[in-house]
């Protein structure tokens, strides 16, 4: 079996296309989503119209979270999130979906055992497990599981300690390691091997629409940046 891994879309629809597309490219068998399928970018019903079409396998994140109010933060980060322009967007259908999704996945396939959490297994929405996290070793207590995937950091991460492998795909909507494009990762259950990918999409589309909404400039520039 070879799966599809995504994670932190944001609203970014051209983005998590283009990933989509290379996964089914790829003749993966089903498509995990880890998370942040709304927040910073506009195309929030086309984002969760796609996946509920593709039937990809999706968690909540911390963006989506604080949506349906789940998750409280003060009045300036919701707008930071661009949670206003998103709520006001948003179909009843779809927001009713986000408020179903779960906290975590807990799956096996192929005899393998995953668990796909935004954050982490200590703390669902909120820990951030970058590439130089001190603390690997935690995970070596999830002595019943293969594989953990993870989001919320944008960035890329794979790392094996004892018989668990912990793996982020990066994020096909906002890459923030500075490379642009849209990132996702395949998992062969037979081989048991990971490989991360790149995809490039139309950005300019997406910065159009940014400029006439008048969305902030960072949101624009970190999709380009490459230092």
């Amino acid at each position: 079996m070879l799966i599809g891994l995504i994670s932190d879309i944001h609203a970014n629809v051209y983005g998590l296309q283009a990933a989509i597309r290379a996964i089914q490219k790829a003749k993966a068998d089903l498509i995990i989503c880890a998370g942040d399928i709304v927040g910073y970018y506009p195309f929030v019903n086309e984002t969760i119209d796609l996946l509920k079409q593709e039937k990809v396998f999706c968690i909540k994140g911390n963006h989506d979270a604080i949506l349906i109010g789940e998750q409280i933060v003060e009045k300036s980060r919701w707008h930071d999130y661009m949670l206003d322009y998103t709520v006001k967007v948003i179909k009843q259908d779809n927001f009713n979906w986000l408020r179903k999704l779960p906290l975590f996945l807990d799956l096996k396939l192929k005899g393998l055992s995953i668990e796909v959490y935004h954050g982490s297994p200590w703390a669902l929405l909120t820990e951030y497990i970058y590439p130089d996290h001190n603390n690997f070793q935690r995970f070596s207590s999830l002595t019943a599981v293969d594989y953990v995937i993870l989001g919320h950091t944008h960035w890329p991460l794979f790392y094996q300690i004892n018989k668990v492998t912990i793996v982020n795909p990066g994020s096909c909507g906002q890459p923030r390691d500075y490379k642009p494009g849209a990132c996702y990762a395949l998992l062969s259950t037979e081989k048991r091997q990971v490989s991360f990918h790149r995809v490039s999409y139309d950005i300019e589309r997406v910065i159009d629409k940014l400029q006439t909404l008048k969305f902030n400039q960072k949101f624009i520039d970190i999709l380009q940046r490459t230092h």
